[in-house]
């Protein structure tokens, strides 16, 4: 730091840069310079002449390195190969088990006489899914029709499937 601040020192003032610059001119052994320069434009032409270092920390490596590219498509392939080999080793969940409880995406069956429903297997035979619940006497949302719900919970609003699906 105190190498630094005689740099410093000495560099700020134009006068003291002057007598430096002169003393390097006499150890190095430098023509004098132009006697049509004044002091600043000496200056200034020799620091425009002066060759500036430039720090490369690279410059050591005969070959420079590169980023890893064949790697990074090493590792993608191999990560999905893996999640698809393991994947096919999942099972799905099984279906939980019926609990009389109807939800939102709950599958039910209709009872037309009694206008209510119950929950169903969704694998097995079902009239309905269960698109929301609401209280009694409140309306459910267009495409839906209102079922009571056998458990008196509410209205169910449920949407008919497809007698030829699931």
């Amino acid at each position: 730091m105190a190498a630094v601040n005689q740099a410093w020192h000495v560099l700020s003032d134009p006068a003291r840069r002057r007598d430096y610059d002169a003393t390097l001119r006499a150890v190095t052994g430098s023509a004098a310079a132009p006697s049509h320069l004044s002091g600043d434009e000496l200056d200034e032409a020799e620091l425009a002449a002066m060759r500036r270092p430039r720090h490369d920390p690279l410059r050591s490596y005969a070959d420079r390195p590169r980023f890893p590219w064949k790697m990074v498509v090493f590792v993608v392939v191999a990560g999905t190969a893996a999640i698809l080999i393991f994947g096919s080793f999942v099972r799905p969940a099984p279906e939980p088990p019926l609990n009389g409880i109807i939800g939102p995406g709950s599958c039910v069956t209709i009872d037309e006489r009694r206008l209510e429903v119950a929950q169903a297997s969704c694998t097995g035979q079902h009239d309905a899914v269960v698109q929301a619940l609401v209280e009694f006497g409140a309306h459910c949302p267009n495409g839906t029709e209102s079922f009571r719900d056998r458990q008196g919970l509410g209205d169910a609003c449920v949407v008919r499937v497809d007698p030829a699906g699931p």
